[in-house]
């Protein structure tokens, strides 16, 4: 198994992954297209705060992992957040999440970051222990104000 960086070329499987972490998440009704990934790919392209982590096993795509990288004027160094992470339901249970965040983590304390954060849904319990498991702790609570298209 390899993890590497996404391309352009990825967006049909990074959508149907997508697809798999939506459903999970309870938002089967949120529409996810390649062409909607594709842009978003080429949107992140180049900068260096965006790192869309693939893992790859026998040539096929069994797992994603969105990183991004922000400063923040509460902390001296710059903070990471897992914006999204999704193993293929036919391969779960085989060690390549924890492969991801191996990944991840080990490029966030290369990227000088002072912490990383992830969220899931409150009912999301599985993924919870994940990430205890990985050593994060429960520590903030996030609120989210999401605006409709027509309210831009």
């Amino acid at each position: 198994m390899r993890i590497r960086q996404a391309t352009i070329e990825d967006s049909p499987v990074i959508a149907r992954l997508m697809t798999q972490l939506m459903e999970a998440s309870g938002y089967e009704d949120w529409p996810i297209s390649s062409e909607q990934i594709e842009d978003t790919l080429r949107k992140m392209a180049n900068n260096d705060a965006y790192q869309v982590l693939l893992a790859e096993d026998k040539g096929q795509v069994v797992g994603l992992l969105g990183l991004s990288f922000r400063h923040t004027l509460f902390h001296p160094a710059p903070t990471a957040l897992i914006d999204e992470l999704v193993v293929d339901q036919g391969h779960r249970g085989q060690g390549i999440g924890r492969r991801l965040m191996a990944e991840a983590i080990k490029r966030c304390r290369a990227a000088g970051c002072c912490e990383v954060e992830v969220s899931t849904e409150r009912s999301n319990e599985a993924a919870q222990e994940f990430y205890r498991q990985h050593g994060f702790n429960h520590e903030a609570v996030l609120f989210e104000l999401e605006f409709e298209e027509d309210e831009s």
